[in-house]
């Protein structure tokens, strides 16, 4: 059994403890009192819990963690319903993308 918690940035918050946020399969939102930070909590048996992580940091609205962004994948969703990881599969993908051309940018600039 994995027990596991992302945290958010400290600077990070939520309305009303966190009321009518939607978490998605073996994920949770809650309060961290003594580090006084919100989390994403997760438990299960080793699966790959990837596409329900990302699914609930875009339901949270509050920026998806890179590394798990990079870790989706479009043949993989868990017990996502296949348009939900769709639509999930799209938004982080277009971020990726956009990401991907401002590092460009930036890396063009200071080799000029």
């Amino acid at each position: 059994m994995m027990n596991t918690l992302r945290y958010f940035p400290s600077f990070v918050t939520f309305n009303n403890e966190g009321e009518g946020y939607k978490a998605v399969g073996n994920t949770t939102l809650l309060y961290d009192n003594e580090r006084e930070q919100w989390a994403v909590g997760m438990t299960g048996a080793g699966m790959d819990f990837t596409p329900e992580l990302v699914a609930t940091f875009v339901n949270l609205g509050q920026g998806v963690p890179l590394e798990l962004a990079t870790s989706l994948t479009r043949n993989y969703r868990a017990s996502l319903d296949q348009s939900v990881h769709e639509r999930i599969c799209d938004l982080v993908g277009n971020a990726l993308v956009e990401y991907a051309a401002n590092l460009h940018a930036r890396g063009c600039n200071l080799l000029a």
